[in-house]
């Protein structure tokens, strides 16, 4: 059964100047992957605000975060060939282009919307199944590997409530 692979990036803000602090994804069937990223130098922009959704100081970042070339090293050997579907394309898709472009390394995998795998009724039921595992889940930390998470079992609740699957790659089976 297909087990589509998602992710979530958390950043140090919203908008311009903004780049990528945490990146998890997940796919239910590989162990999760979530690494904190050492910035660049001149990557200076931080917003309190950001900071209070995930919890992640700046100085967390430079005392814990792995190296922006071997991070992206490792994302393009363990997910090679493969699909990464978020909910936040064009956030997602400019943070990791920023950092794979810094370290001068072409990503090996593709980044889609997860619009990619609904239909036009999926996509109309996906706030509001997404709303329900959140109330659902003991996931409150707004942290990237639990909302990759939570992409996940919403995905696998919008199938099970289209599609009737019931498997034991769902989670909510």
């Amino acid at each position: 059964m297909f087990s589509p692979y998602f992710i979530d990036i958390e950043a140090s803000g919203f908008g311009r100047g903004s780049y990528p602090i945490e990146i998890g994804i997940v796919n239910g069937v590989a162990p999760n992957f979530c690494h904190i990223v050492t910035p660049a130098e001149h990557w200076q922009h931080w917003d309190s605000g950001a900071e209070s959704l995930h919890g992640i100081q700046r100085q967390m970042l430079l005392e814990q975060g792995m190296d922006m070339r071997e991070l992206a090293l490792l994302i393009n050997q363990q997910f090679c060939g493969e699909v990464l579907y978020t909910d936040a394309w064009g956030n997602d898709n400019c943070w990791l282009g920023l950092m794979f472009d810094e370290v001068s390394v072409s990503p090996h995998f593709r980044l889609e919307t997860i619009r990619k795998l609904l239909d036009e009724e999926q996509t109309g039921m996906w706030h509001s199944c997404k709303d329900n595992i959140l109330h659902a889940t003991s996931y409150r930390r707004h942290r990237a590997s639990n909302d990759a998470c939570i992409l996940q079992m919403t995905y696998w609740q919008v199938m099970i409530m289209t599609r009737g699957y019931q498997t034991s790659m769902s989670p909510m089976a």
